[in-house]
């Protein structure tokens, strides 16, 4: 009698423990769908947690890489970004990502500058309106031509009227996406009837009505 009445309470105690993970799996079989839906939505908010940060460091680093070329004068407000002939070519430079900049009326670069940048990001820029590169810019093969992995990419600037382009100048870029500007007019790469290998490695297609190129 001693022995059935210590066993007695672990019997008791075993039968709750089962009891107690019967109701824990029914309750996890009944809102499965819900921890799924949490789970996938979690997932998402994190990776669009981490594209917003990769994207805020990348202009971050833009901004900071001008101001080390160009000084202190280069912000977020401004208007017009001037990058002088023969400037911005330290080899540290290797991107130039202007989605930042949303006030952006006019971008000018020189001739022989920006030699290292392997990437070029112009879009989400809803005032630009002219964009002006001068000869052998953006190239590490200046009057000729390499094949190498740089891209340009130029999208959503719904205000863009011209692009011109100077000679010899993205001669090593494999990539060239121009898309997303409706009211284009003029896009003029190199000189008529003269070698000038921008982009010379890319396919380059122009689709838009009232378009002129030359």
């Amino acid at each position: 009698m001693p022995l059935a009445s210590k066993s007695l309470p672990s019997q008791m105690k075993q039968g709750t423990e089962r009891e107690k993970r019967k109701k824990r799996q029914a309750f996890c079989r009944k809102n499965l769908k819900w921890f799924i839906l949490v789970g996938v939505a979690l997932a998402i908010s994190l990776i669009i947690l981490a594209l917003w940060i990769v994207s805020y460091i990348t202009d971050r680093t833009t901004l900071n890489l001008l101001k080390l070329c160009l000084g202190d004068g280069i912000s977020e407000d401004m208007t017009e970004l001037n990058i002088p002939s023969e400037r911005c070519n330290e080899p540290l430079i290797i991107l130039l990502n202007l989605s930042l900049f949303k006030n952006l009326k006019k971008v000018t670069v020189g001739d022989e500058a920006m030699m290292y940048v392997n990437n070029v990001v112009i879009g989400d820029l809803p005032n630009l309106e002219t964009i002006e590169i001068g000869m052998n810019s953006f190239t590490t093969a200046k009057e000729s031509y390499a094949s190498l992995n740089r891209y340009f990419s130029l999208y959503n600037c719904p205000s863009l009227r011209e692009v011109k382009i100077g000679s010899f100048s993205f001669s090593d870029f494999a990539t060239c996406s121009i898309s997303k500007v409706p009211r284009l007019q003029l896009i003029q790469i190199g000189e008529l009837s003269k070698k000038g290998y921008n982009f010379v490695f890319s396919s380059l297609q122009l689709k838009g009505r009232g378009l002129k190129g030359n």
